[in-house]
C-alpha cells in the first residue's frame, strides 16, 4: 500500500475546519482499492501536548505501518487540525472538556480516500473513507471513567446514548467500527469469570 500511493501523497487534506470534506473544496476523491487493508492503531496520549509526542506517534505509524492512529485524552481545549511530515492531526474537543479530546493522525497514503472527518464531541470523532467495495466510517472513542459514582455512571450513560445515536442510520452497506479507550477496567478474576 505504501509504494502503491506514493505519488498521490501531494493530493490530500489541506488545512481547513474539521468537519470539512474534500467535496466542498473542490477535491476529487480517489476510492480505496479492492483487497486493500487499513491498519489502524489507538494511543492514549495523556496531553498531546507533551513536547516531541507528536513526531513520536509519526514514527510509530512508520515503524509499525499504520495507516490511522486515533487518539484519546488529547486535552486540548479546542477542533483544530495541523500536518506534521505529511500526517494530517484532526482532533474533536469542547472547550468545557477537562483532560478528555480524541483525533486521529491519517498517514499521507490514506489522505486521498478521506471523504470527511466530523468532531462530535470531546469524546467521539468520526472519520469516513471511500473504497471501492463500501464506504468506511472510523469511530475514535473515549469512554468516561467507570466508576459507581452517580456522577459517573450518569457521564457514562449519555456517552452511549451519545455513540448510539451518532451510529443509528448508517447505511448497511457501509462498515464501520469503534476504535478508542472505553475505560473499562479488566482484572484476571473478571476474564475467569467469563471464560467459555
Amino acid at each position: 500500500l505504501h509504494t502503491a500511493y506514493r505519488r498521490q501523497r501531494q493530493m490530500c487534506i489541506r488545512d481547513r475546519p474539521s468537519n470539512v470534506t474534500n467535496k466542498q473544496v473542490g477535491k476529487s476523491v480517489s476510492k480505496l482499492p479492492y483487497a486493500s487493508r487499513i491498519r489502524a492503531a489507538h494511543w492514549n496520549v495523556e496531553d498531546i501536548r507533551k513536547p516531541g509526542i507528536q513526531h513520536e506517534m509519526v514514527t510509530a505509524m512508520k515503524h509499525h505501518g499504520w495507516d490511522l492512529l486515533f487518539i484519546s485524552e488529547s486535552h486540548l481545549a479546542m477542533s483544530s487540525h495541523y500536518l506534521i511530515d505529511g500526517y494530517a492531526f484532526y482532533f474533536s474537543s469542547q472547550l468545557d472538556s477537562k483532560a478528555t479530546g480524541v483525533g486521529v493522525v491519517i498517514a499521507p497514503w490514506i489522505r486521498p480516500f478521506v471523504l470527511k472527518f466530523v468532531a462530535h464531541s470531546s469524546r467521539v470523532c468520526e472519520l469516513e473513507i471511500a473504497a471501492q467495495s463500501a464506504r468506511i466510517r472510523f469511530f475514535g472513542v473515549y469512554a468516561p471513567t467507570q466508576s459507581d459514582e452517580l456522577s459517573a455512571r450518569e457521564a457514562r450513560e449519555a456517552f452511549w446514548t451519545s455513540l448510539e445515536e451518532i451510529t443509528t442510520g448508517i447505511p448497511q452497506t457501509t462498515f464501520w467500527a469503534v476504535v478508542g479507550d472505553f475505560n473499562v477496567p479488566v482484572s484476571y478474576t473478571h476474564l475467569r469469570a467469563h471464560e467459555t
